[in-house]
C-alpha cells in the first residue's frame, strides 16, 4: 500500500508542475491549457504555434485553398504532403504565394 501512496504523491506533483515534453532532439513547452506549443520561424518570423502539422499552421495562417509554395527547413513540400508533414520546434517553414503581372 505504501507503493500506492508513493506513486499517487509523484503523480499529484507532476500533474500540478510546469511541464516539458521532448520532441527530437528539442523540448517543447506545453501551454496551460494542456496543448503543446512549437517556437517556428515562418518566412523569416519567430512564431510560437499551438499547430503540429504544416496544413494545420497554413489553415491557422488564413491561407485555406490559396495557391501557395511551401518549404520546411529548405526542403519543398507539395501541398498533398502538408496535413501529414509534422513540424518539430525550431522549424523554418517558408510560404511563397505567386505573384502576378510582370
Amino acid at each position: 500500500m505504501n507503493d500506492t501512496r508513493i506513486i499517487s504523491s509523484a503523480n499529484a506533483t507532476l500533474d500540478s508542475a510546469p511541464s516539458q515534453v521532448g520532441h527530437g532532439d528539442e523540448e517543447v513547452a506545453e501551454t496551460a491549457a494542456g496543448k503543446l506549443t512549437l517556437e517556428l520561424q515562418v518566412n523569416g518570423e519567430a512564431r510560437t504555434v499551438n499547430c503540429h502539422t504544416l496544413g494545420a499552421l497554413l489553415a491557422s495562417l488564413g491561407y485555406g485553398e490559396t495557391r501557395i509554395a511551401t518549404a520546411v527547413n529548405g526542403v519543398f513540400v507539395a501541398a498533398p504532403e502538408r496535413a501529414s508533414c509534422n513540424l518539430s520546434n525550431g522549424d523554418r517553414v517558408e510560404i511563397v504565394a505567386p505573384r502576378q503581372g510582370g
